[in-house]
This record gives C-alpha cells, structure tokens and sequence, in this order.
C-alpha cells in the first residue's frame, strides 16, 4: 500500500472512529447538546497527541494520553480522557461569541473551545511550561486555530495580565483550591469549571459567580495531573509540583464513600472561603 493510501486509510478509520465516540458519549450521555458534538465531530483528537499514539487510544472513551513527563517520569502534561473533556465542556455551558480561558495547554481542548465560540469568540490558553505552550500552539497553528486561540505562558494561580473579563474559564490541572485571581477574571454570570481534589478523589465541579459568590452547578468524578507552580522569585526550572495534603494522603480511594451534595459544598467552601474572601470573593454551602 503506497503512503498515500495508507494516509487515506488512517483518515477513513479516524472519521469512523470519532463518529463512534460521539455516540458512545451520547449515549453515556457526556454530550447533551449539540455545540458539544459538533466540536468533537470536527476535531480530529489524533493531531494533537504523540505521533505513535494508536487511533483506537486516541479515540477511546476513557484514554488519557501522557505529553510531557518531568525529569523523574512523573506526567506534568497529558491530553484528558474524551469523556473528560466532553463533560468539562458541557459543564462550562459554552455559547458562540464567548471569550473563554483554558488553564492548562494541550491544544485539543482549545480546538474544542474554538469550534463552540465560533469566529466571534476568543480562547485565551495558559500553561506554566514553556514547553507545553510552543507545543500547543504549533498544533493549533498547524490545524487552523491560531488566529483565534491565544496561547501563553503564565502562572494562572496570579491570574492572566492583560486579559479577561472571562465568560468561562475550564482549569485542566487537579487542584484542591479555587484561586482568587481566576475569580477576579471571570465575569458575573460566568463560570468556572476546574478539578477539586478533595479526600483523594477528583471531581470536576462547575461554580456560577453570582455577584460576592459561587454557586454550584455540576459535579463529575474524574483525574488529572497535578498542579503545577513556580516557588516565588523563582524561574520554571525550579517548577515544583504541588504535593496533596494529608487528609488527602490518608485513606485510598476505594475506601472512602462519596459524599452528598451538603458535604460537597462545605469541604469546598473550607478549602476556598478564606482565600476567597481575602479578594471579596464569599464561596456558598
């Protein structure tokens, strides 16, 4: 078969493939609307992983795929699983036209963000590695998304300079606080989508700002890796990565039971009232 068959070949069996996760997001029901689909319809998820990544990994309901690792071989980059993504993005209640921030680069989410805001809209992406954000935006470049994706690198934890309001932001990196420079990006109204890690476990919770606070919206299990920061006076060779508290440390997973929504809301509201409120910011629940 001559290279250009087998490029044929691998493009028929990627369509096929995506149209088959569509479905199996809908039917899982990830996807519920149709802005949602159209953008993973469009995207083609392969583009923006390794080169050697096997389609059927690129395009499998719960496949996350290493980027970057760090000199210990510890993962600092990674593209989300879909059912991930589809969720994060359906959970940040996009509409065209929107200006919208990504914390945490990769490329294939900002694809996603720039098909559902449209040529109106803007997506502002950021990663504190310089590495990830030159990868990010020669894949968006090379698909062509670059005239509509801002790629930077910044420490989101102090917020964006020169950017925002933001009409949603979608944090990409586990975390186990909201940072109040984030909060004074988004607008009233807005909403902000990132993963908790709370008791060992992740969930991806979505906050509507409502004046002085966050109400919530949504919540989903999932995993990412995690946060990253530079130490103060620092620069991104002394990148460390945020290590979990204790409570977080303590018992496995499998063993703690999931806690309802009054729960939910109070461990979140410690972890955040007061930093929050340090910027005017009052965290209900």
């Amino acid at each position: 078969m001559s290279q250009t068959a087998d490029t044929e070949f691998a493009s028929d069996r990627a369509v096929e493939l995506r149209a088959a996760l569509v479905a199996d997001l809908r039917a899982h029901r990830k996807i519920a609307s149709e802005v949602v689909e159209s953008a993973v319809r469009r995207v083609p998820r392969e583009r923006y992983m390794p080169s050697d990544t096997d389609l059927a990994v690129a395009y499998g309901y719960d496949n996350s795929v290493v980027t970057r690792r760090n000199e210990h071989g510890v993962a600092i980059s990674s593209v989300s699983a879909a059912y991930i993504q589809a969720r994060m993005l359906e959970q940040a209640e996009l509409t065209l036209g929107m200006t919208v921030l990504e914390v945490g680069s990769g490329g294939l989410n900002a694809a996603y963000l720039a098909e559902i805001v449209g040529a109106d809209g803007r997506v502002v992406s950021v990663d504190i590695d310089p590495e990830v954000t030159d990868r990010a935006a020669t894949l968006l470049e090379r698909n062509g998304y670059g005239s509509q994706v801002r790629v930077m690198v910044a420490d989101a934890e102090h917020g964006v300079p020169g950017e925002g309001p933001f009409d949603a932001i979608i944090v990409t990196v586990g975390a186990w606080d909201i940072a109040p420079a984030l909060l004074d990006q988004l607008r009233d109204g807005g909403v902000i989508v990132l993963p908790l890690i709370m008791n060992a476990v992740t969930r991806t919770i979505g906050f509507r700002r409502q004046g002085d606070h966050l109400v919530s919206t949504s919540v989903e299990v999932a995993g990412f890796v995690p946060l990253c920061r530079l130490r103060h006076n620092a620069t991104y060779a002394d990148l460390t990565v945020m290590p979990m508290g204790p409570t977080q440390k303590s018992r496995p997973a499998q063993e703690r039971e999931a806690p309802g929504p009054s729960a939910l809301r109070r461990r979140v509201s410690r972890a955040t009232r007061r930093r929050c409120q340090r910027r005017g910011i009052v965290v209900v629940g």
